[in-house]
C-alpha cells in the first residue's frame, strides 16, 4: 500500500510543490504485555524480556519511562514479524524469578506477574 501527500506553499513569493510517497509495511503480528511485578518494583523495572520467534531471538530491558512532564503506555509492545507464533517468551524479573510463557497467543495484551 503506498499513501501520496502533495503540499504547496510559497517561500518568498515563489509558490513550492512538493510530494510525499510513503509506502507501509505489511502487516505483522505483536504481543503485548503488562509487567506488574509482586516481588520487586511494581512497574517491574528492570525486567529483561527475551523472545524468539521466526528463528529470530530479541530482548528488551522494562525502562521507567521518558522525560520530564511525559508519559507513555507501561506496557510492553513487542513485534514479532511475519511469523505466526511466538517460539519462546521469558521474564527475568529484577528479583531474579523467571516466567516461562509457552504457547502465549498474539496480536493480544497479556497481564504478567
Amino acid at each position: 500500500m503506498t499513501a501520496i501527500s502533495t503540499c504547496s506553499s510559497r517561500n518568498n513569493g515563489e509558490k513550492l510543490r512538493c510530494c510525499f510517497a510513503t509506502k507501509a509495511a505489511t502487516r505483522t503480528a505483536w504481543i503485548g504485555l503488562q509487567l506488574v511485578a509482586t516481588k520487586s518494583n511494581p512497574a517491574a523495572v528492570g525486567a529483561v524480556i527475551t523472545w524468539q520467534a521466526g528463528g529470530i531471538k530479541r530482548t528488551r530491558l522494562k525502562t521507567a519511562g521518558g522525560s520530564y512532564l511525559s508519559s507513555h503506555d507501561p506496557r510492553e509492545l513487542l513485534g514479532i514479524g511475519p511469523a505466526k507464533k511466538i517460539d519462546s517468551l521469558e521474564i527475568h524479573w529484577p528479583s531474579g524469578k523467571v516466567d516461562k510463557l509457552t504457547n502465549p497467543p498474539v496480536n493480544a495484551y497479556l497481564k504478567s506477574g
